[in-house]
């Protein structure tokens, strides 16, 4: 039927209707195509290039006997030099870490770790709460030291 209701459209005249109507939509297609990658290339910029502030696990910290601050020890593996600890002089100046060599830490870079005595000298790393139980780290900087210490003045326990 015709668009006024009276003679029925033919064949033709439905084909150039139809024609009509792609030509219409393809500019429309076209500046959607370019919106979303616009879109998507931002996203995977942003994601390469912009680094978020690193988050402390709070309840890892509640669960630590002590919380240490140092760096690894390039001449022996799985020691840790004590550069700081919370609560103060909580810990010896070296420590011996259980798994602190699969962590991959960088020697010289500072890091955060909560810790919990295992043994005699031997310390292990506190496992986050499940259900993801990983031994998190921390590069010991201005902002996490300052959230540290946030998270412990808060601790009601």
């Amino acid at each position: 039927m015709s668009p006024e209701g009276g003679t029925p459209l033919t064949d033709h005249q439905v084909g150039l209707q139809s024609k009509v109507h792609e030509t219409a939509s393809f500019p429309r297609l076209v500046i959607a195509l370019v919106v979303f990658l616009a879109w998507a290339t931002s996203l995977v910029t942003m994601a390469v290039f912009v680094t978020g502030p690193v988050t402390l696990n709070r309840d890892q910290i509640l669960r630590a006997d002590v919380v240490v601050q140092g760096t690894i020890d390039p001449a022996k593996p799985g020691t840790f030099l004590v550069e700081r600890t919370w609560p103060a002089r909580a810990t010896d100046e070296v420590l011996l870490i259980d798994g602190l060599a699969e962590l991959r830490l960088n020697a010289g870079e500072s890091t955060l770790i909560p810790l919990r005595r295992s043994a005699e000298r031997l310390y292990e790393i506190v496992l986050t709460p499940k259900p993801s139980e990983l031994p998190l780290t921390y590069p010991a900087t201005e902002d996490t030291i300052a959230t540290l210490d946030t998270i412990l003045s808060s601790d009601t326990r």
